[in-house]
């Protein structure tokens, strides 16, 4: 093999290397990013917000509400 084409191979493997880490670190950066926007989505989505504990955070009798519990055996 003549030394430019020799060159040429090693030049060509060091690239593929280089490509192939871009693209795992683009894979894990997406599944970062896609898990981060579905958590972000659950804490829009959730009733009960850090901000509204003190009103749903409570026993609902503190509130003037009645609860009852009912059993019915078999």
């Amino acid at each position: 093999m003549s030394e430019k084409l020799r060159q040429t191979i090693k030049l060509s493997i060091v690239f593929f290397f280089i490509l192939a880490g871009f693209f795992l670190a683009c894979i894990f950066l997406l599944s970062l990013a896609h898990r981060t926007q579905a958590k972000n989505k659950i804490a829009a989505n959730t009733q009960i917000q850090q901000q509204e504990i003190s009103t749903w955070g409570k026993i609902p009798g503190e509130l003037g509400y009645s609860w009852n519990r009912t059993y019915t055996p078999y």
